[in-house]
């Protein structure tokens, strides 16, 4: 059995080099963490949309990639379609029709394909967790992701829990830096100082989701904001304006969420 993670890429025709550029970086970047089997299929469907599969052993280490690439690669827009079958090439077909679904959604939504009665429950879930995702400013959305890199997400066993090189951040965002100078509401962040962050504190979801409490949280950590802040040259309270305005917290929570449902699914489905 396997799950299939099918990527559809939406890039301005003047960016197209630069943008398979910080694809391929951003996936290089993440695939030394993840290290799922790549599918040699990264075609170009027409001028703005480049298309790629990669199967993943389960829904949700192939989620948490979608979710760190699609953090990467902003502000290139992704849309994903999630496959399970116990046939490869089915898992394919049931991803790029998801696909297609959610490109109908808009910039950025994912959907999920067992050809299973509850996989409307969970797409309802990967709708109102992108929803979340697309009403943040473009400031926070390049800011998630340097909270991200310091206080990653993983399932025990899916990912290797080390620190991301700074090299390769540092690489990334000088590539990056042609985009934000296209978006005025992004010139803010062309000067990123990855010293001043802080080591990856990685966090296991289902060691870190709250018990005590009746509702899924406990994904969200302080501590942090004073690192991005001097990452930026922002101010401390900036910073916290960001992460409350973009709901950083709820964010984790709705991501945790769908993986607990995900994992749900998979014991269902036996």
């Amino acid at each position: 059995m396997g799950v299939m993670l099918t990527l559809a890429y939406e890039v301005a025709i003047k960016d197209q080099q630069i943008a398979l550029e910080i694809i391929n970086q951003a996936h290089k970047m993440i695939k030394s963490k993840f290290q799922p089997v790549l599918m040699p299929d990264n075609v170009q469907l027409d001028h703005a949309i480049h298309k790629q599969s990669i199967l993943f052993a389960d829904g949700m280490s192939a989620y948490l990639y979608y979710r760190l690439l699609q953090q990467a690669i902003y502000p290139i827009h992704i849309n994903g379609g999630l496959g399970l079958s116990e046939d490869i090439a089915q898992s394919l077909t049931y991803s790029e029709q998801v696909l297609e679904e959610a490109q109908k959604l808009g910039e950025g939504y994912i959907l999920y394909n067992a050809n299973f009665f509850e996989d409307s429950l969970l797409n309802m879930q990967l709708i109102n967790w992108q929803n979340i995702v697309r009403n943040q400013t473009p400031v926070a959305r390049v800011l998630a992701f340097l909270y991200e890199i310091q206080a990653p997400v993983y399932v025990d066993g899916s990912m290797l829990t080390q620190d991301f090189l700074s090299e390769d951040l540092i690489s990334l965002d000088q590539t990056k830096q042609v985009l934000y100078a296209d978006d005025e509401k992004l010139l803010s962040m062309s000067d990123i100082n990855f010293s001043a962050r802080k080591t990856s504190e990685w966090l296991e979801i289902f060691d870190q989701v709250d018990k005590k409490k009746y509702f899924i949280t406990g994904l969200f950590k302080k501590g942090y904001a004073t690192a991005i802040a001097n990452m930026t040259y922002m101010t401390r309270q900036n910073i916290d304006y960001h992460f409350r305005s973009g709901r950083f917290s709820y964010e984790r929570d709705m991501l945790a969420t769908i993986v607990l449902q995900m994992d749900r699914e998979i014991a269902a489905l036996g």
